[in-house]
Protein backbone atom coordinates (compact mmCIF):
# COMPACT_ATOMS: atom_id res chain seq x y z
CA UNK A 1 0.00 0.00 0.00
CA UNK A 2 1.17 3.75 -0.89
CA UNK A 3 2.80 5.02 2.31
CA UNK A 4 2.01 8.71 1.31
CA UNK A 5 -1.35 7.59 1.84
CA UNK A 6 -3.45 10.86 2.92
CA UNK A 7 -6.52 11.62 5.01
CA UNK A 8 -8.40 9.72 1.79
CA UNK A 9 -7.08 6.65 2.50
CA UNK A 10 -7.39 7.05 6.29
CA UNK A 11 -11.22 7.16 6.16
CA UNK A 12 -11.50 4.29 3.62
CA UNK A 13 -9.88 2.28 5.84
CA UNK A 14 -11.82 3.49 8.86
CA UNK A 15 -14.98 3.04 6.43
CA UNK A 16 -13.72 -0.73 5.76
CA UNK A 17 -12.58 -1.92 9.12
CA UNK A 18 -16.50 -0.51 10.41
CA UNK A 19 -17.76 -3.03 7.39
CA UNK A 20 -15.66 -6.11 8.51
CA UNK A 21 -16.75 -5.39 11.81
CA UNK A 22 -20.07 -4.85 11.35
CA UNK A 23 -20.26 -8.05 8.67
CA UNK A 24 -18.90 -9.91 11.40
CA UNK A 25 -21.08 -9.21 14.53
CA UNK A 26 -24.21 -9.83 11.47
CA UNK A 27 -22.46 -13.15 10.58
CA UNK A 28 -21.48 -14.34 13.96
CA UNK A 29 -21.11 -17.34 12.41
CA UNK A 30 -18.83 -19.91 12.77
CA UNK A 31 -15.66 -19.44 14.90
CA UNK A 32 -13.39 -19.81 12.23
CA UNK A 33 -14.77 -17.52 10.04
CA UNK A 34 -15.12 -15.14 13.02
CA UNK A 35 -11.50 -15.42 13.45
CA UNK A 36 -10.74 -14.69 9.80
CA UNK A 37 -12.78 -11.37 10.15
CA UNK A 38 -10.81 -10.64 13.48
CA UNK A 39 -7.56 -11.12 11.39
CA UNK A 40 -8.70 -8.65 8.87
CA UNK A 41 -9.71 -6.28 11.53
CA UNK A 42 -6.23 -6.47 13.09
CA UNK A 43 -4.41 -6.32 10.21
CA UNK A 44 -6.31 -2.89 9.01
CA UNK A 45 -6.23 -1.38 12.40
CA UNK A 46 -2.20 -2.13 12.03
CA UNK A 47 -2.32 -0.30 8.36
CA UNK A 48 -4.57 2.49 9.85
CA UNK A 49 -1.68 2.67 12.52
CA UNK A 50 0.94 2.63 9.85
CA UNK A 51 -0.44 5.30 8.26
CA UNK A 52 -1.22 7.54 11.21
CA UNK A 53 2.34 7.08 12.04
CA UNK A 54 3.72 8.20 8.40
CA UNK A 55 1.33 11.02 8.51
CA UNK A 56 2.85 12.51 11.84
CA UNK A 57 6.53 12.09 10.80
CA UNK A 58 5.04 14.03 8.00
CA UNK A 59 3.53 16.62 9.56
CA UNK A 60 6.71 16.91 12.01
CA UNK A 61 8.88 17.87 8.82
CA UNK A 62 6.63 19.81 7.64
CA UNK A 63 6.62 22.24 10.25
CA UNK A 64 10.84 21.90 10.43
CA UNK A 65 10.71 22.98 7.00
CA UNK A 66 8.46 25.48 7.81
CA UNK A 67 10.97 26.70 10.65
CA UNK A 68 13.71 26.91 8.25
CA UNK A 69 11.93 28.67 5.98
CA UNK A 70 11.22 31.59 8.16
CA UNK A 71 15.04 31.38 9.54
CA UNK A 72 15.73 31.59 6.14
CA UNK A 73 13.39 34.74 5.38
CA UNK A 74 14.65 36.76 8.36
CA UNK A 75 17.88 36.13 7.22
CA UNK A 76 17.81 37.25 3.73
CA UNK A 77 15.52 40.23 4.98
CA UNK A 78 18.06 41.44 7.36
CA UNK A 79 20.96 40.40 4.55
CA UNK A 80 18.46 43.02 2.44
CA UNK A 81 18.62 45.91 5.08
CA UNK A 82 22.12 46.30 5.25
Amino acid sequence: MDTSAGPGHRLALRVLAQLVLTSASKRAGSTSESESMNGELSNLRSELDRMQAVDMRKDIRISELIKELDATKCRVEALEGK
